[in-house]
């Protein structure tokens, strides 16, 4: 009994330096999966940081427009919508095409900075 409460202490103290290594996850959501030519389709991209800090991120729409058939119609401010236990930070874009066919949206390039490394 006593080697088998060891074996969980060592286990739960090995795992305890991962604890503090929080990722940043970003996940991006299409209210829609058509689009017809001149409508508008909402993109939601949500953003999970590791709280404690002022992190700086940038991501890149532009290669929705040269590389996709879409076009950007607005781009909401960023918005903070937690910061315990993590920074949760949202944004919406209004995106429409006026081509027909298949329409690719090309990954979205994102640069994040927490303490000055990126």
């Amino acid at each position: 009994m006593a080697i088998y409460r060891s074996t969980i202490f060592i286990g739960l103290a090995a795992l305890f330096p991962l604890w503090g290594l929080a990722q940043a996850r970003i996940s991006v959501a299409l209210d829609s999966t058509r689009l017809l030519i001149g409508d508008q389709v909402r993109m939601q991209i949500d953003l999970a940081l590791p709280a404690g800090e002022a992190p700086q991120v940038q991501i890149n729409y532009d290669t929705l427009e040269t590389e996709g058939k879409v076009e950007i119609l607005s781009l909401e401010p960023p918005r903070t919508i937690s910061r315990e236990p993590e920074i949760i930070m949202e944004q919406e874009l209004r995106l429409t095409s006026f081509d027909t066919g298949y329409h690719y949206l090309p990954p979205l390039r994102f640069v994040y900075r927490r303490n000055g490394v990126t």
